[in-house]
């Protein structure tokens, strides 16, 4: 008797009918705003050497990533993050030393326990690549707001920095000012300080303040950032939505090493809070 036939796995998803339309027009969404700002999207394969995300740091814990083993017994698994694959095009397949990339792709992670987590996360993002600084950490955070902006849903986007964690510090531009004040004459602190301070005011130059919240308590799953760090949120979801970052060390992994900033974006809570708001409702 086949026991399991009618059934699908732990954290697996059937998507139908208006569940496809948002998720489609989510897509649509961020693609537009890729292509006005001149990003190029890129496919990576859904099937990885398990090499290519065994390093110190991985992103990802191996515990979470769907294993299995080619004819030849070498060990592969599905694709547990996007951002690693891009490193790994970028220093293997690409001429060149700056890049803006998107991608529009699933990531699967075995998710235990009864969260109500999916195990398979259809993902869209963007990996700046080839630069630091200001500039371009800028360049990906204005991204990142467009793409949000562009849903039609009430955002807010987060900004921190790694190393400069104090819980329940967040807020706006006053958050800077109290931190520099517990900072006291820790040169390294006052000068991310300084770096988030000129994020803020060149954000809120551009008109984006209200939607930004300084937190200095910030923390992500992924562990290979290396400075900015943001996160997203949309109403209507009680989680992130978004998150990114500077990651300057990952690609070195691969052979190459460049700079890089980025983030990914959750399209299926995008298209449930699209749902939920009642737009695109009329469309067929």
């Amino acid at each position: 008797m086949k026991k399991y036939n009618r059934n699908i796995p732990d954290g697996a998803a059937d998507i139908i009918f208006g569940g496809v339309l948002y998720i489609k027009k989510a897509v649509d969404i961020f693609r537009d705003v890729y292509e006005q700002l001149g990003y190029q999207e890129i496919m990576t394969p859904a099937l990885e050497y398990y090499d290519a995300f065994d390093f110190a740091g991985q992103p990802i814990e191996q515990e979470s990533m769907y294993k299995l083993t080619d004819n030849n017994g070498r060990l592969l698994v599905l694709r547990p993050d996007n951002t690693t694959p891009v490193a790994r095009v970028a220093a293997t397949k690409l001429s060149g030393d700056f890049f803006k990339i998107c991608y529009n792709q699933s990531v699967f992670r075995i998710i235990g326990g009864y969260s109500g987590k999916r195990s398979e996360i259809m993902q869209s993002g963007v990996e700046i690549i080839g630069r630091g600084g200001l500039e371009t950490d800028l360049l990906c955070i204005e991204t990142a707001l467009k793409v949000l902006k562009a849903t039609g849903l009430n955002f807010k986007l987060e900004i921190g920095y790694v190393g400069y964690a104090v819980p329940l510090l967040f807020g706006g531009a006053e958050v800077i000012g109290e931190a520099r004040t517990r900072a006291g004459d820790n040169r390294q602190a006052c000068k991310i300080l300084d770096y988030l301070q000129e994020i803020y005011d060149k954000l809120s130059d551009m008109g984006y303040a209200e939607h930004i919240i300084i937190d200095l308590g910030i923390v992500h799953e992924i562990d290979y950032y290396t400075g900015l760090v943001i996160g997203g949120y949309v109403e209507g979801i009680g989680e992130s939505v978004l998150a990114g970052g500077r990651y300057d060390n990952l690609i070195a992994n691969f052979g190459r090493d460049l700079p890089a900033v980025g983030f990914a974006v959750n399209i299926n809570l995008i298209a449930k809070a699209l749902e939920k708001s009642g737009r695109f409702g009329g469309e067929s």
